[in-house]
């Protein structure tokens, strides 16, 4: 059954319940005190070490299409984001261009091949200046389900940068 939240009165033409499979992987950067370009050009020859932290979730989404968005929506329930509202988004017509929001605030940052993208990212602490690296943007997802691959870095400012490898899979 879908969270609450996610059921309207009348679910649109546009809008479909659906179930999402989320596979990550977060890997610290072991190139310390390196830019962020420098450990993403080097990153490309290193090897899977096994060592990041693992997350495996499957959950109900909401998938919507709407004035050329598809986009993906639901609640992340691993340890440390109990419940937080995660939205995962497109434009039909550039699909390897990904926008991630988490909250619901509407903040979030950009995912794109072979670009750095800068956002501001709100924490418990305050706001930080973040910068994502596309590595990888795999996307064949539809109003009718599908994938997204996802491989980038992140660069927390004064934080030291992870790369995260992740797939959503959507089915109906």
């Amino acid at each position: 059954m879908i969270d609450r939240e996610y059921e309207k009165d009348t679910v649109s033409e546009e809008e479909t319940n659906c179930r999402l499979f989320l596979k990550s992987s977060i890997h610290e950067a072991k190139m310390a005190g390196k830019s962020l370009f420098d450990i993403v050009t080097k990153a490309e020859d290193e090897e899977d070490d096994g060592l990041g932290d693992e997350i495996e979730m499957m959950t109900e989404a909401l998938l919507t299409k709407k004035d050329g968005r598809i986009s993906v929506t639901y609640k992340e329930k691993t340890e440390g984001l109990e419940n937080v509202k995660t939205s995962v988004s497109f434009m039909e017509d550039d699909r390897n261009i990904i926008t991630v929001c988490r909250g619901g605030g509407g903040e979030g940052f950009v995912i794109e091949n072979g670009k750095r993208n800068f956002s501001l990212y709100r924490t418990p602490y305050g706001i930080i200046e973040m910068c994502v690296y596309g590595k990888k943007v795999e996307n064949n997802l539809t109003e009718d389900g599908g994938v997204i691959v996802m491989d980038y870095s992140v660069e927390l400012k004064g934080m030291c940068a992870q790369r995260t490898k992740m797939t959503i899979k959507v089915t109906k």
